[in-house]
C-alpha cells in the first residue's frame, strides 16, 4: 500500500465510520481442481474462462460505497498476483499481503497476516472476510454488507441453512429470532447443526482486536497448526462475542473445492453478466 493511501485513510478517523476493509484469503492451492489448480493460485482459477478473482473485483467494484480497503493474503504462487491488474479491476489499490507458512499452517494464519496488516496501518474499521474459493452473485455480497453496516455491534456470518449438511461442511449452531451465531465448527458441536457458514463474513470493528489476540495465541501453540479461523471465531463466541447469521440461498454459491464445482460455479458466474 503507498504512502498516500496510507495517509488518506489516516485522514478519515483511520477506519472509524468507513465501510469495511476486504480480505481475500488467497493463499491456498486448488489441489483438487485438475490441472486448473495446479496451473494457478485457487483465486486466479477460472470458471468460464474468468479467474474467480476477477468476479468477486467485480462485485466490489459495482459498489465502491460498501468497502474501504481491499488486502488480500497470497501463498501458493504468490508471483502469479499482479497488484496492478488487480487494483485496476477493484478500482482501489489492492494490497498484497504474503503467508509465507501458508503450506504448514491452515488458513487462520491468513486471516492472522490480513489484521496484523490492518493494524499497522493503522486501520481501526470493520473487515469483511472473504474465502477466495466462494463464489456468489454480486448482488448477495452487497446485500450482507449492507446488512452489516445495519447493526454493527454484531459480527455477521453468512449461512446457507437449507443446504444438506456433509462432513468437510463449516457448520453453525443458530439460536433466538435474529438469529445468533453460538457454536461453529467441523466436529462435533454444542447442540445441533442447523446450518453451514459458507465462507464470507463481517467482523464488527469492535470485535477485531480480539479475534487478533486470539489468533495471536495460535502463533504460540503448535497444536492450533491445522485449525481453520472459524475456530478463532468459536472461541470469540465462548468469550461472549455477538455473532449473528445472514442467509444465502442455497442457489446462490458455490465453495469451488473440486471440477464439479467449477461446473456449478459456471451458472453462478453467468449472473454477472457480460
Amino acid at each position: 500500500m503507498t504512502q498516500g493511501t496510507v495517509g488518506r485513510l489516516r485522514g478519515d478517523a483511520s477506519g472509524h465510520g468507513l465501510p469495511p476493509a476486504v480480505v481475500v484469503l488467497a493463499a491456498g492451492q486448488g489441489s483438487r481442481l485438475g490441472p486448473a489448480g495446479a496451473r494457478a493460485p485457487k483465486w486466479l482459477v477460472p470458471v468460464e474462462g474468468t479467474p474467480i478473482a476477477h468476479f468477486h473485483l467485480r462485485a466490489l467494484r459495482a459498489d465502491l460505497s460498501a468497502w474501504s480497503r481491499l488486502v488480500a493474503v497470497t501463498g501458493h504462487r504468490s508471483g502469479a498476483f499482479d497488484a496492478a491488474r488487480l487494483s485496476s479491476l477493484a478500482g482501489r489499490p489492492c494490497e498484497l499481503v504474503h503467508n509465507e507458512q501458508y503450506a504448514a499452517c491452515n488458513n487462520w494464519l491468513s486471516l492472522a497476516r490480513a489484521l496484523d496488516h490492518l493494524e499497522a496501518t493503522r486501520w481501526t474499521g470493520a473487515v469483511c472476510v472473504l474465502n477466495s474459493d466462494l463464489l456468489l452473485p454480486p448482488e448477495r455480497l452487497h446485500a450482507l454488507l449492507a446488512d452489516a453496516r445495519r447493526r454493527p455491534a454484531t459480527n455477521v456470518l453468512a449461512i446457507d441453512s437449507r443446504r444438506p449438511l456433509t462432513e468437510e461442511a463449516m457448520k453453525v449452531v443458530l439460536a433466538g429470532e435474529e438469529p445468533a451465531v453460538v457454536d461453529i465448527g467441523k466436529g462435533t458441536l454444542r447442540g445441533g447443526p442447523t446450518a453451514e457458514f459458507i465462507g464470507v463474513s463481517v467482523l464488527a470493528a469492535a470485535h477485531v482486536p480480539a479475534l487478533r489476540r486470539i489468533l495471536a495465541a495460535f502463533e504460540q501453540d503448535d497444536a492450533r497448526k491445522g485449525e481453520w479461523y472459524e475456530a478463532a471465531y468459536r472461541e470469540a463466541i465462548d468469550a461472549g462475542v455477538p455473532f449473528s447469521a445472514f442467509e444465502i440461498a442455497t442457489d446462490d454459491w458455490v465453495e469451488i473445492d473440486d471440477e464439479r464445482d467449477l461446473r456449478a460455479a459456471a451458472a453462478i458466474a453467468g449472473r454477472y453478466g457480460a
